[in-house]
C-alpha cells in the first residue's frame, strides 16, 4: 500500500531509469495498491509501471508538470493493472534542463520501438504492453495527449474526461 505521498522536484530527467515518481517493477510486483499520492512538478514519469508487474491498482492519485507520461506502461508486459480516478494536469511542454520539445501524454501505454531500443527479450526492451490493463474514470488536461496507445491488445479506455491536450 503506498499512499497519501507527495514527490516532486526530481534532480535529473533525463534517461536510464532516472526522476521517476513511484515506480512498480519485476515479475513479483502485483497487488500493489497506489491510492491518494501526488507527483510533480519537475517529474519524469509519476507513475510507472514496466517489466510484467501485474494487478495494480492506482486509485485518486495526481500527477502534474511531467516531462514524460504522467501514467506509464512502459512497453515490458506490463498486465492486467487498473488506473481509475486519477488527475494528470499541466504536463512539461519542454525540457527545463535541455529546452527540447516533450510529448508526454496523461497515460502513455507501450512504447514505439526505435532504433536504439533494446533488442526484443533483453532489458531495456521498450515494445509490447500486456493484455487486459484497464484506464477508467480519470482526468486529463493541458498534456500533449490524453491517451497515447503504442503496440498493445486488449487494453481497456472508458469514461475518461480528457481536455485541453494539443494532441490525440
Amino acid at each position: 500500500y503506498i499512499a497519501n505521498n507527495v514527490i516532486k522536484n526530481a534532480t535529473s530527467l533525463g534517461g536510464g531509469g532516472e526522476g521517476y515518481g513511484i515506480k512498480i517493477d519485476m515479475d513479483y510486483s502485483k497487488n500493489n495498491w497506489v491510492k491518494g499520492n501526488t507527483v510533480g512538478p519537475i517529474i519524469r514519469h509519476a507513475y510507472l509501471v514496466q517489466y510484467r508487474a501485474s494487478h495494480n491498482l492506482f486509485d485518486g492519485n495526481s500527477a502534474t508538470g511531467t516531462s514524460n507520461d504522467a501514467f506509464d506502461m512502459h512497453g515490458e508486459d506490463e498486465f492486467s493493472n487498473e488506473f481509475r480516478n486519477n488527475t494528470v494536469t499541466n504536463c512539461v511542454t519542454v525540457d527545463p534542463y535541455t529546452n527540447a520539445s516533450t510529448y508526454g501524454s496523461g497515460f502513455g501505454v507501450g512504447e514505439v520501438p526505435t532504433a536504439s531500443s533494446a533488442l526484443p527479450g533483453t532489458a531495456g526492451d521498450h515494445n509490447f504492453t500486456g493484455d487486459n490493463n484497464w484506464i477508467h474514470d480519470n482526468t486529463v488536461s493541458g498534456c500533449y495527449s490524453g491517451v497515447r496507445i503504442n503496440n498493445i491488445n486488449n487494453t481497456y479506455v472508458e469514461n475518461n474526461n480528457i481536455t485541453g491536450n494539443r494532441s490525440g
